[in-house]
């Protein structure tokens, strides 16, 4: 029995994302940092830790031409939205760490379209951290 339309979308879209069946990747393997903050007892800041984990994801750089993400209010020119496989979950303000160490804020979950129920891929939407 062959695969269903969104596992064959899903494995589509990995292929395209890894290169595979393809000249090349658009993925690039990067990292994920998640913090912890803890506060003393009046609440102020105390102590920043940080986890990292590796993962697989494309980031697309906004520019004058993506209006319509400009339009909604939340990107500007030099954010950036990032693409990663339907398993991946990042939350608002995590880090993303780039190829060329730029570090990324996540700021909020865009889309993650879906075929009968099942996500094909997220997108989420970066800010420069600095």
């Amino acid at each position: 029995m062959g695969l269903n339309f969104p596992e064959f979308a899903r494995n589509r879209f990995e292929e395209i994302l890894t290169g595979t069946n393809y000249s090349a990747a658009m993925n690039t393997s990067l990292t994920r940092r998640v913090y912890t903050r803890t506060p003393d007892s009046a609440g102020r800041l105390t102590n920043v830790t940080t986890a990292d984990t590796s993962f697989d994801g494309f980031i697309n750089y906004i520019t004058p031409e993506d209006k319509q993400l400009i339009e909604q209010g939340w990107a500007k020119v030099g954010d950036a939205t990032l693409i990663v496989k339907h398993n991946t979950t990042l939350n608002i303000e995590d880090g993303v760490i780039d190829q060329d160490s730029v570090e990324w804020e996540v700021t909020k979950l865009l889309d993650a379209p879906k075929i009968q129920g099942k996500t094909l891929h997220k997108r989420y939407g970066l800010k420069r951290r600095d």
